[in-house]
């Protein structure tokens, strides 16, 4: 056993324990005479594994995650509002594993282009859309998440945004998963009560395709998943009696634009 590199992956796990912290700010300012709130904060996390004895693990650290995440509320009047919303990803495993040749040999270190840095403008820019709020109307339109339901983890009728599961359960926190997309809603809530009925409201949702963003699920092989590529054995006549699948790449094609219903073609490429 190298003593030399058990003693870093201790230290570095230490670190990481360390600053497994979720500091967050908040401020409220003026613009314009009207009231706009600041908040963010930034999170740090790591993975360690203890083994090294399969394709898809690699012992030590395997993930470094960073997450700066900064909103704003800005009220341009009080029935219209602004909202906006930024995130920035990191893994910095990429960079310290750099010098690791079993990170080379197992190809994790070619996935470094997927999972390194989220720097495409989706990934960067979550929210920024305007509500106005005129009587029993919302009326909203911009980069913004629509939810249905309230069950975490599984999706019945929550389908209008996709999901980013590219790191698993590994990833940042669970309600930045959701992908925010283009989108137009109209509410109208009558002002109806009863002794049955406590809420009533009816919501109208237009997706104009305008960026087309599926669902970003883990994929297979360590150059393009990562560690957390799925380890799936194939059974037949291979040398002992065993395989593991490779890289897997699917291409999902778009609707056209400003269509209702449209069928998507989903096929695979390895």
């Amino acid at each position: 056993m190298d003593k030399k590199r058990l003693l870093t992956s201790v230290l570095v796990a230490m670190v990481a324990m360390v600053l497994m912290v979720h500091p967050a700010m908040a401020e409220q300012f003026e613009l314009f005479g009207r009231p706009l709130s600041l908040h963010g904060y930034i999170t740090q996390g790591g993975a360690v594994s203890l083994k090294d004895e399969h394709y898809d693990t690699e012992k030590g650290l395997q993930s470094a995650l960073t997450n700066l995440f900064v909103e704003g509320d800005y009220a341009i009047t009080d029935e219209l509002k602004f909202r906006g919303a930024s995130m920035l990803t990191v893994d910095w495993a990429y960079q310290l594993n750099a010098n690791r040749e079993s990170w080379h040999d197992k190809l994790f270190s070619k996935s470094k282009e997927h999972l390194n840095v989220d720097n495409k403008y989706w990934q960067l820019l979550k929210e920024a859309y305007f509500t106005w709020t005129p009587g029993n109307f919302l009326f909203r339109a911009g980069k913004n998440i629509v939810s249905w339901g309230e069950m975490d983890g599984f999706r019945l009728m929550d389908q209008i945004n996709p999901l980013d599961q590219r790191r698993g359960f590994a990833d940042v926190e669970f309600e930045t998963s959701i992908i925010p997309i283009w989108l137009f809603r109209a509410d109208y809530y009558p002002k109806i009560k009863t002794s049955w009925l406590q809420d009533l409201g009816f919501e109208f949702v237009f997706n104009p395709n305008a960026d087309f963003i599926p669902n970003q699920g883990t994929q297979a092989g360590n150059d393009v998943g990562g560690i957390w590529a799925p380890n799936v054995l194939i059974s037949g006549p291979f040398p002992f009696g065993e395989a593991h699948l490779g890289s897997v790449f699917y291409n999902i094609k778009a609707a056209s634009a400003f269509s209702v219903v449209s069928p998507k073609m989903l096929w695979y490429e390895v």
